[in-house]
Parts: C-alpha cells; structure tokens; sequence
C-alpha cells in the first residue's frame, strides 16, 4: 500500500562531510530542516530533489524517486526548488520568467487539483503586478525571491522545497516577505520543505520539524512538540522558547493591540499589526521574555500574566542559570532565570506561579 508523503533512508559523502537520514515527513504542511550551519541541512534537500548524489531510497507518495543506486533524474521528479538566491533568468523580464515556467509545467491539466490558482491569482496574491515588466536585476531582494515563489508555482509541483529563501534578506526585508509565506501555508494544499537556520521562521511557519546536527538526525516531530521541550535546545544549541496558539478575539484600535485567548480562559495582549478578529495566530515565546512572580500583577511594564504550575526546574549550560517549564492551561511554556532569582521566589515543582510576558515580544 502507497505512504503518502516523502520517506527517505539516505547516505551522502561530500568531501570529508558525510549525511546520513532517515525520516517520514507528512503529505501536507510545512517541514522544516532545522540546524546551524554545516549540519547538512542544503545537502538533504539537494538529495531529494536529485541535485546531489547519495546512497539509498527515497519515495514520495508511494513513488520511488530513488532505490539503491537507481535514481530519477531531478527532471522527473513532480517538484519545484526555490534556491536562497531568486535565480531568475537576468535577460527576462519578470512576465518572461513567468511565462518560461508556465512553458514547463509538471502536471498535466487533467491532474491540476481543482484548488490550483490561475497565473492572474498568483500573481496578485504574491503582490508582484508591478514588477512584470521589469528585469531581475531592478527588483528589491524580497521582490525577487517573491516572483521565484510564484515561478515555482506556476510549474504546478506535487512538492515545493525551500532552501533558507530569507537567508540573504535584511531583517525588514524578511518581516515584508513572511506574510506571503504565510499565505503560501494557508493557500495551497502542497506540502512544502523549508529549510531553515532561524528558528523564528520555524516557529511561525512549520508543522514539523526535522533538526540536524552534523549530518545526523537531532530530532523529529510536530513543531509543538519539539520546540516546547526544553531539552531540545542543547542538542543543537539555540535559544530556548514556546509555542502557543491562541485566536484573535478583537483589536483594541486605542492602543493597536490584539487580544488573544488561549485556552482555560487565559488572554494575552500582541501587536495587532494585520490582525483580524477570527484569525488564528502562533506566538513564539522565547524564554528571555518571560519573567516570574507570586503576584499577578507585577509592578512594571508587562501587561502579560498568565497563571501556571511549575512542572519541572532543572540545570541550564550556564552554571548560574535555570530552566523552568510550565503549564498554563494547554500551553507549555518555559523561562531561564538565575539560580538566585529560583532560591528567592523559592521555586518548587507543582508550585503555583505567574508568568509574565512581554507584549512587544510576541510578534
């Protein structure tokens, strides 16, 4: 019986760097391969797509893209690849390079599913109308790697892999082009492989989450799952945090904040930014933005206070510090703080506490 989704067992050797994986990723939503650099993360994608030789098999929805030594050239395989560098032919306009795309499509018309969007629709849902007449090299980076999204669409892939396409954006840049990657999510039933050093592009947009170190397997699972655990950071090193997922109940236009409810009846207070009442929104918490007290309300700045129960305190890398991780309501959040601050607040496990978190934080 056919597995839908991408199933790989795999060895490549390059050099003196060797990767060696074995994972399931789900038929739909976004995985995300996670890991600094060097830990092969460009290496594993290159090898599904058949950019980079290796030893193994790899199947996708049932269709073996590579047994043993057999492999299907990159040509054959029903996917779209959208590289860090837009790579958009320079002696073509944007309409060209579309039009270069449409000339090469992977699906034939009777097999486009019926939610497939038009040129016109992509077109205008990645907000590039302007650009069509214009060559590459007059884009904005983020215009550019925007139309290279669009290109890979309109081939009408089965699979749609990312390799770090913010990498070589500016920090303003990339807050413009998440949005469309978020729309990119929502708006298509594709399952997608994004990889990623950042861990807040994972957190907002993945599903599932495969992190490597080395050219080893770290850890695999729901992106919930793993990013709350705090044991996960020390295997690859980055900064500890949470994910929660609440939705918008209203906007307070006064003060440009969105009210968010969470589960058990607690709240929090974002940015409203483009928020809309009814939407659903992921919220990464990083655990420097938390802070902890007996009171509700403490007296400072944070508007956030979310009561939990202390589940488990345990050592940190850095001798002076703690790991403290919580529960409130559904949501598991965790926080470092000094030993000191611990042995004051005398912090215990099953311990009644407030978390307080700060607003600007939560974007």
């Amino acid at each position: 019986m056919a597995v839908n989704g991408l199933t790989l067992d795999i060895k490549a050797t390059a050099e003196e760097f060797t990767l060696e994986a074995k994972l399931a990723l789900p038929a739909q939503g976004v995985s995300i391969i996670f890991g600094p650099s060097g830990s092969g993360k460009t290496t594993l994608l290159r090898a599904i797509a058949g950019l980079a030789p290796c030893q193994g098999d790899i199947e996708f929805n049932g269709e073996h893209w590579q047994q043993d030594s057999k492999s299907k050239p990159t040509e054959q395989r029903p996917l779209a690849y959208v590289f860090q560098e837009a790579s958009l032919f320079s002696h073509m306009s944007v309409e060209k390079n579309l039009a270069f795309a449409e000339r090469y499509k992977l699906r034939q018309n009777d097999e486009s599913p019926k939610e497939e969007l038009s040129k016109d629709q992509l077109i205008a849902l990645f907000n590039i109308e302007h650009t069509l007449m214009r060559m590459p090299e007059s884009l904005s980076g983020g215009e550019r790697q925007r139309v290279a999204i669009v290109r890979a669409l309109l081939r009408q892939p089965k699979l749609l892999l990312m390799d770090e396409p913010l990498a070589s954006l500016d920090e303003a840049r990339k807050r413009d082009i998440l949005p469309y990657l978020e729309r990119l999510k929502s708006d298509f039933n594709l399952p997608i492989i994004y990889v990623t050093h950042s861990l807040h592009e994972a957190a907002r947009l993945g599903d599932y989450i495969v992190a490597l170190d080395q050219g080893k397997i770290i850890t695999q699972g729901t992106m919930l799952d793993i990013l709350s655990d705090p044991r996960f950071p020390e295997d690859i090193g980055r900064e500890v945090g949470s994910i929660i997922e609440g939705g918008i109940s209203s906007i307070d236009n006064q003060w440009q904040l969105a009210n968010v409810h969470l589960s058990a009846g607690n709240k929090l207070k974002i940015p409203a930014q483009h928020l809309r009442p009814g939407q659903v929104v992921r919220l990464w918490i990083q655990a420097r933005d938390i802070s902890l007290s007996h009171t509700e309300t403490p007296d400072s700045s944070i508007i956030n206070s979310l009561p939990c129960v202390i589940k488990d305190i345990r050592h940190d890398r850095n001798p002076a510090l703690l790991l403290v991780q919580l529960q409130s309501g559904n949501n598991t959040l965790t926080t470092r703080i000094t030993k000191l601050s611990a042995s004051q607040l005398g912090l215990t496990k099953d311990m009644p506490i407030y978390a307080h978190i700060k607003a600007a934080a939560l974007l």
